[in-house]
């Protein structure tokens, strides 16, 4: 374990994980909302007197804690709310008496609350458990009760108003069938509303599954579902929309067909992509028009305008632009290039592939004087030239290197590798005359500590001196003694003291006689020739259980809680 670590006190959670390493001389303060103290700290008292303070009011303050834990209470001393520190991370407030007595007014109870069951025949404040209510309940009187939502689907009671407000009927409910005719508020059954039945109001009923056909009610929900990709049987029809309608109107056969004529697409309307060279009434979309760009096959006898024989461009050549352009060439246009006859004038810069000058043979010439210049195209390689024009580019026809443009006695490498040498180099020169690691090492005067890692050196004898600084992250000391050195400044992990008396008072420490005394509503203590364990007593305040209900609690220990509701 690391010296600096061994000596620091690790603080850990009801859990066991580490909240904190709390290094000799030195307090925490931000791991928790409490100053958590080294050993050996002058002044420490302070501090643990202000942490049981703040312990014993929660932290009380307008602002929540900054750096809470998980269980951590806060007293809000803006709201007089107190609050615990959950899993999500939140202030979660804890009920108050208030808050309780708040919600016995039209409380809102979720998930499955549940109650005792009255005898049948109760009728007091008592709550109605779902066992009462189907107990055959008998009203008396004129019993009222909230009127729910039209639509409302839950156990609250239903009032004649709701009743008679578009019901929304569940299950298979049955009533006796009504005389044909009838007006009045009597329920009307399935049989009375088949016969021609007039609805009034809003009613409702439950929306069949889509693709649903029966003699089951279209509710307007299921029409809305129908609208998308309908499955309609048979054969549908529907009035013809207009042409180049761009409406929700639904499209007959006889309007897609008008379309086919001169349509007029809108947006950016899309289409499969035929394959190359297609030639049929298929749309060409942009992708299949790029793609016969390359390498297009014509067939028939496609035209195009003629550029004039001055035009130099991508344009088309027409026959009639060949035509042109030939007829005002000079008559050298009309010779072959292996058969140029060249009766007078000069000839320079031009490239000689056959034919005759004077009494010479151009692909039999031996030139042995003079210069060729202006050549059209570089000798290549095969026939003794570099096949470039430039120095850098016939360097790089001939394969070669950077090396090509150095001097002998000036040669830089900045890469690769050098290996086959006849002879090693010689210290002089910046080598270390040997062919082995060994031998290098010996012939540098390198020792065994030139093999070691500096993050694990092995000193097995000699000595160390004149060191500067020793830090415990560059060597380790895995045994032996060390003797006859300066005091070990504290910086440097020492006592900078060569007694146990002034060690102490470099530190800081008390005494070893001095007694660590509990107060109030802590204990432990002792002598501080030992580590000293202070812990808050089980009889002090807020040690114990806490209790939230009305009733005074049976039992309890000292240093339970009660919040009274």
């Amino acid at each position: 374990m690391d010296s600096e670590l061994s000596m620091s006190y690790i603080i850990n959670n009801s859990r066991g994980n580490v909240v904190a390493i709390v290094a000799d001389g030195t307090v925490n303060t931000t791991a928790t909302d409490l100053t958590l103290v080294g050993r050996a700290l002058t002044d420490y008292g302070a501090y643990e007197n202000e942490n049981y303070v703040f312990l014993l009011e929660n932290f009380a303050n307008s602002t929540e804690p900054l750096q809470p834990i998980l269980g951590q209470l806060w007293y809000n001393s803006t709201t007089d709310v107190i609050s615990t520190y959950s899993t999500g991370n939140t202030f979660v407030a804890l009920a108050s008496q208030n808050y309780v007595q708040a919600q016995k007014i039209s409380p809102a109870f979720t998930g499955v609350p549940t109650a005792p069951t009255a005898s049948a025949g109760t009728s007091n404040t008592q709550i109605a458990t779902t066992a009462f209510v189907s107990q055959s309940p008998q009203f008396t009187g004129v019993p009222i009760a909230p009127t729910a939502a039209s639509g409302t689907t839950t156990t609250q009671l239903a009032t004649t108003a709701f009743v008679t407000n578009s019901p929304a009927l569940a299950g298979v409910p049955t009533a006796p069938t009504a005389a044909q005719g009838t007006a009045t508020t009597q329920l009307a059954t399935t049989a009375f509303v088949t016969v021609n039945p007039q609805f009034t109001g809003t009613p409702i009923a439950p929306t069949a599954a889509y693709g649903t056909n029966t003699t089951q009610v279209a509710t307007t929900a299921f029409v809305q579902g129908e609208k998308v990709s309908p499955d309609f049987p048979g054969t549908p029809t529907a009035t013809s929309a207009s042409y180049n309608d761009n409406s929700t109107r639904i499209a007959t056969t006889a309007f897609v067909q008008g379309e086919k004529l001169s349509p007029v697409f809108t947006g950016t309307p899309v289409a499969p992509t035929a394959g190359f060279n297609d030639n049929s009434t298929r749309i060409a979309t942009t992708a299949f028009v790029q793609g016969e760009k390359s390498s297009p096959v014509f067939t028939g006898t496609p035209t195009a305008p003629t550029a004039t024989i001055v035009v130099s461009n991508t344009q088309i050549a027409t026959t009639r632009f060949v035509t042109d352009y030939a007829n005002a060439l000079p008559t050298m246009s009309q010779q072959n290039a292996n058969a140029v006859n060249i009766v007078g004038g000069t000839i320079s810069s031009v490239q000689i592939t056959g034919g005759s000058i004077g009494n010479g043979v151009a692909n039999n010439m031996t030139i042995t004087g003079g210069a060729i210049t202006g050549l059209v195209t570089a000798l290549a390689i095969d026939s003794g030239g570099t096949g470039a024009t430039t120095a850098s580019a016939a360097r790089t026809n001939l394969g070669l290197g950077t090396m090509a443009i150095q001097n002998a006695n000036d040669v830089a490498i900045t890469g690769g590798s050098i290996f086959g040498l006849a002879t090693v180099i010689a210290i002089a020169d910046g080598g270390t005359s040997a062919g082995t690691a060994a031998g290098a090492r010996t012939n540098l005067g390198l020792g065994t500590m030139a093999v070691q890692n500096s993050s694990g050196v092995n000193i097995t004898g000699g000595s160390i001196e004149g060191l500067n600084s020793f830090a415990t992250g560059n060597a380790t000391i895995t045994g032996g003694s060390i003797t006859g050195i300066t005091d070990l400044a504290v910086a440097d992990g020492g006592t900078g003291a060569s007694t146990a008396i002034n060690a102490r008072t470099n530190l800081g420490a008390a005494a070893s006689a001095t007694n660590v005394i509990a107060g109030t509503g802590l204990s432990g203590g002792g002598a501080l020739t030992a580590n000293v364990t202070l812990t808050i007593a089980t009889n002090s305040n807020g040690f114990g259980e806490r209790y939230i209900s009305a009733a005074t609690p049976t039992g309890g220990n000292d240093g339970d809680i009660w919040y009274q509701i």
